[in-house]
């Protein structure tokens, strides 16, 4: 996770973080619960072109991304890593361009019931579309909804399989 955070670091990728932040997770094999999935406290956050963090990676930081972590790894236990990045139509073309799988859900659909839980809507979300597809793509975007920004995940093997990608954002 050092390694992968140093790396981004050095590639500018400042115009790539949401306004909500991001942050960047892996689990260890067979994880099972947030507690098996590290991410960086406090979220990976914008500085000028560059990208900082307040603390390094632990494991339960950040339920949110822990929790479409071990959604893909419901489909592909392979799938151990992920992190978001800002939402463009532009950025999904090249994602698609470079040759990596990507899929969209809808928050409008989201069950009711499931909307007033936190990161309930992704899981949902991520979920939904691994169901459709039968197995974890690459990306997996929407376009927002009420009080939700619009968001691109990107799913990996490990931190450097996503840098990898993002470097050729």
């Amino acid at each position: 996770m050092d390694k992968a955070l140093e790396r981004l670091k050095r590639l500018n990728i400042g115009h790539l973080i949401p306004e909500v932040q991001t942050n960047l997770a892996y689990a260890i094999p067979f994880a099972e619960s947030v507690e098996d999935v590290a991410s960086f406290p406090g979220r990976i956050i914008r500085l000028g072109n560059s990208v900082a963090t307040l603390a390094s990676a632990r494991f339960g930081a950040s339920r949110q991304i822990h929790h479409l972590v071990l959604a893909a790894m419901e489909y592909d236990p392979e799938r151990r890593s992920a992190m978001g990045v800002t939402y463009s139509d532009h950025l999904v073309k090249r994602i698609r361009s470079l040759g990596f799988t990507v899929a969209e859900f809808d928050r409008n659909r989201t069950p009711p019931d499931l909307q007033q839980e936190e990161g309930s809507t992704l899981a949902w979300g991520v979920q939904d579309v691994m169901e459709e597809l039968g197995r974890v793509p690459d990306a997996i975007f929407d376009r927002g909804a009420v009080g939700k920004v619009p968001l691109i995940r990107i799913f990996g093997r490990d931190p450097a399989s996503i840098v990898n990608l993002i470097a050729k954002l």
